[in-house]
């Protein structure tokens, strides 16, 4: 344990002596200027103006205050959401947006397969769960590549920057924007 100097932020004493961490907290509760931990310096925590505050994303450090495999989950995990929200958002057919997930691709896939097998698909539901009339194969083989077409680009898309994540170091790991990246790869691939 460590009995640390929140003023000047330097550690006054280290121990593993319970009698002595015991006499720490009698004194932290008279000094609020003292603080006791089992750890020093404490991950994502800094010390500003006398207080322990929360350090910003952009001043954490690897391995102080996130390891490199739990920064490296960190990314993924922001990478889906952007990946969940660009497949949310939509493609546009014929003025109506039509969801542009994996699970849309692969059903009107079956629903090109089942017309051709004489199975008429009579309408396609919209990204607002309304439905959107289906006259003819030609249409609903417009739709299904549009739908692919964006899935395809979107899944692209994040397997790239997944990939980059994959290979990373701390440096980069740490001031990789998912956001941003993920918009200078779509401008790349759609120009």
């Amino acid at each position: 344990m460590y009995l640390i100097n929140l003023k000047n932020s330097t550690v006054l004493e280290k121990t593993e002596d319970e009698s002595v961490i015991n006499i720490w907290y009698q004194k932290c509760q008279e000094d609020s200027t003292l603080l006791v931990t089992a750890k020093w310096p404490i991950p994502k925590m800094k010390i500003e103006n006398g207080i322990l505050i929360s350090k910003k994303e952009s001043e954490w450090t690897v391995p102080n205050d996130i390891s490199l495999e739990d920064l490296r989950f960190k990314r993924k995990r922001e990478l889906f959401a952007k990946y969940s929200e660009k497949c949310e958002e939509g493609v546009v057919f014929e003025g109506e947006i039509f969801q542009t997930n994996e699970k849309s691709a692969t059903r009107i896939g079956l629903a090109l397969q089942d017309w051709v097998r004489g199975i008429q698909t009579p309408y396609w539901i919209r990204k607002d769960d309304t439905h959107h009339q289906i006259d003819s194969y030609p249409q609903l083989d417009s739709l299904a590549i549009s739908i692919s077409l964006r899935w395809k680009t979107l899944l692209h898309i994040y397997t790239t920057l997944r990939d980059e994540i994959d290979i990373f170091q701390a440096d980069s790991l740490l001031t990789l924007n998912v956001i941003s990246r993920w918009e200078e790869i779509e401008k790349e691939i759609t120009n």
